[in-house]
C-alpha cells in the first residue's frame, strides 16, 4: 500500500497536478502524507513483529507473568 501511494504521489509531483479550485493548490503536498504515514505505520508493524519474535516485549502491553483468563473465570466475573 505504501508503494502504491508513493507512486500516486510521484505521479502528482512529476505531472504538476493542481486542484480544480481558484487557488490551484499543488496536490503533491497533501498526497505526500499518504506514503509517509503508511511508511511510518509499516515501520511500527515491523518493530512490533521483531519484538514479538525475539521475546523482548509481549504483545498488546500484556504482562508476561499474567496468564490469560480461562472461560470459567470470565463467566464468574460476568463479563
Amino acid at each position: 500500500m505504501a508503494v502504491l501511494t508513493f507512486q500516486f504521489w510521484h505521479e502528482a509531483w512529476s505531472n504538476n497536478w493542481r486542484s480544480e479550485s481558484m487557488w490551484r493548490a499543488r496536490l503533491w503536498i497533501p498526497y505526500a502524507a499518504m506514503p509517509l504515514g503508511l511508511g511510518v505505520l509499516t515501520l511500527q508493524y515491523v518493530s512490533d513483529l521483531i519484538c514479538l519474535v525475539t521475546g523482548r516485549e509481549p504483545p498488546f502491553g500484556m504482562k508476561p507473568e499474567a496468564p490469560a483468563p480461562t472461560i470459567e473465570q470470565i463467566t464468574e466475573a460476568g463479563v
